[in-house]
C-alpha cells in the first residue's frame, strides 16, 4: 500500500472547500465532500495510478494524475514509485482558468 502526503496548498484547499460548503450548503454536503475525499485517499493508496494523467500539467517533469472528486472538483496528484508515496498537490476547482492550474504546481 502506497503512503499518501499531502501537501500544504491541498490541505488548504481541501480546509477552504469543506468549510464553504457547510456555510453554504449545509453539513450533509460537507461530509458527502469529506466523504468522498476520503474514499479516493484510500483507492490510491492501494492503487495509486489509476488516476488519468492530467493534460494541463503535461509539460511538468513529474506525471500528474487527477481523480474527479465531483461534477467540480478534481484531486490532483503524483506517484513516486521509488518511495511508493501519493503526493495530493492539489484539489482544483474547474471552473477556475485552466491556465491558471499549471501556474499553482511547481
Amino acid at each position: 500500500m502506497a503512503q499518501i502526503k499531502w501537501q500544504r496548498r491541498a490541505e488548504r484547499e481541501l480546509f477552504n472547500y469543506l468549510l464553504k460548503g457547510y456555510i453554504d450548503f449545509g453539513e450533509t454536503t460537507a461530509n458527502r465532500f469529506a466523504a468522498q475525499v476520503a474514499h479516493i485517499n484510500d483507492h490510491l493508496s492501494k492503487f495509486p495510478e489509476t488516476g488519468y494523467p492530467e493534460p494541463l500539467l503535461s509539460e511538468k517533469k513529474k506525471l500528474y494524475r487527477a481523480r474527479l472528486l465531483s461534477k467540480r472538483f478534481k484531486l490532483i496528484y503524483y506517484y513516486s514509485e521509488s518511495t511508493d508515496t501519493v503526493h495530493v498537490a492539489d484539489i482544483w476547482d474547474m471552473r477556475r482558468e485552466p491556465s491558471t492550474l499549471a501556474k499553482r504546481i511547481k
